[in-house]
C-alpha cells in the first residue's frame, strides 16, 4: 500500500493545480491532454471508494498516481520520444535560394498542407451547417422543454468536432494538438457540468471556429484550385496545341497563335506557377494551424477545468519565465 507523500495534494482540483504549475512552460496541447488523464484517473479511482472512505482513500489513490513533478516528467519525456506526425526536414544553411525554392518538391508538409486547403472546403460546408442550424433550433426551442437537453447535445457535439478538427490539423498540418477531448468532468449535478460548458470559452469560440471555416475553406480552395489549374494550363499548352491547334486569343479581326519559344516560356512558367503553389500552401498551411491552435486550444494552460483558482500557479509559471 503506497504511503502518502508529504506535503502531498489532499483533492483532485489540488493536485491539477500543482500538476498545472509543472507543466506552465509545456504547449497547451500537452497540458490538455496530462489534465485529461490525471482527472480522468483520479476520479474513476474515486468513485468506487464508500464515501466515508473516500478521503484517505484518495490521500492513497494519489500517492499510487505518483507526484504532479513526476507525472510532469513522464508525459514531457513522451513528448519527446513519439515521432512527429509530419517529420521536420533538417535544415540545410548550405543551400542556395534556387535550391530552398524547388526543395519544397520534398517537403511532405507542402503537399499534406494543399490537400488540407482543398478539404477545407468540404469540412466549412459541414461545420458552417451544424453549427448555424445548432445555433438556430436551440434558440428556437429554448422556450420548450426539449430546449435546454438540444442545447447540451448542441455543445458537446461542438467540443467533438472541435476535437476532430483538431486530430486534422495535427495529422495534415504538423500542429501539436490535443489528442484528449478537453475534460469537464465538474463534479456535481447535471446543472453545474452543464453551466461548466457554458461558461468555458473554448466552447464559444470552437463554434466560432466552426462558423469562420466555411469562408476559409470557399477562399483557400478557390484559390488553389485556380492556381494549379492556371499552372497546369501554362505547362500543358504545347502539347495541347500539338494536339488541337487553337488561338490563345481571338477576336472577330484577330487570332493570335503562341510562337513556339513562347510555348517554352509558358511551360517553364506553369512549372514554377506549381512550385509556387506549394509555397502558398505550406505558408496557407501555418496560418491555418496557428488559427486552429489560438480558437480550440486555450491558450491559458491554467484556465479552470473544475472551477478552481488558478491565480497562484499563473503567478508561479510567469517566475518561472
Amino acid at each position: 500500500m503506497s504511503e502518502p507523500r508529504p506535503n502531498a495534494p489532499e483533492t483532485i482540483d489540488h493536485f491539477l493545480q500543482r500538476l498545472r504549475e509543472e507543466l506552465c512552460e509545456s504547449d497547451p496541447a500537452l497540458v490538455q491532454d496530462v489534465l485529461f488523464d490525471a482527472e480522468d484517473h483520479l476520479r474513476a479511482e474515486s468513485a468506487v471508494l464508500p464515501e466515508n472512505e473516500r478521503e484517505e482513500g484518495l490521500a492513497e489513490i494519489i500517492a499510487r498516481y505518483g507526484s504532479p513533478q513526476e507525472i510532469a516528467d513522464a508525459y514531457r519525456g513522451l513528448e519527446g520520444d513519439r515521432p512527429a506526425t509530419l517529420p521536420t526536414p533538417r535544415p540545410a544553411p548550405e543551400r542556395s535560394s534556387l535550391q530552398r525554392f524547388f526543395g519544397v518538391a520534398a517537403d511532405p508538409r507542402a503537399y499534406s498542407a494543399y490537400f488540407f486547403m482543398l478539404f477545407s472546403l468540404v469540412t466549412g460546408v459541414f461545420f458552417f451547417s451544424w453549427a448555424a442550424t445548432g445555433l438556430a433550433l436551440s434558440l428556437g426551442l429554448s422556450l420548450l422543454i426539449i430546449g435546454l437537453p438540444f442545447f447540451l447535445f448542441f455543445l458537446a457535439s461542438v467540443r467533438a468536432l472541435a476535437f476532430v478538427e483538431g486530430r486534422l490539423v495535427e495529422a495534415m498540418l504538423g500542429e501539436r494538438m490535443p489528442r484528449r477531448p478537453v475534460p469537464a468532468k465538474v463534479e456535481g449535478n447535471i446543472f453545474r457540468r452543464s453551466l461548466h460548458w457554458i461558461s468555458d470559452p473554448r466552447t464559444w469560440s470552437a463554434i466560432a471556429y466552426l462558423g469562420i471555416k466555411l469562408p476559409i475553406g470557399i477562399i483557400t480552395f478557390t484559390f488553389f484550385v485556380t492556381l494549379t489549374a492556371l499552372s497546369l494550363g501554362f505547362l500543358l499548352y504545347p502539347l495541347l496545341q500539338a494536339i488541337y491547334p487553337s488561338p490563345l486569343i481571338q477576336t472577330p479581326s484577330l487570332r493570335y497563335f503562341v510562337p513556339l519559344s513562347g510555348q517554352f516560356a509558358m511551360s517553364i512558367l506553369g512549372v514554377l506557377g506549381l512550385f509556387v503553389t506549394l509555397h502558398l500552401a505550406r505558408l496557407a498551411g501555418t496560418i491555418q494551424a496557428w488559427i486552429a491552435k489560438s480558437m480550440l486550444v486555450s491558450s491559458d494552460p491554467f484556465a479552470p477545468v473544475t472551477g478552481a483558482d488558478t491565480s497562484a500557479s499563473t503567478r508561479l509559471c510567469h517566475e518561472h519565465e
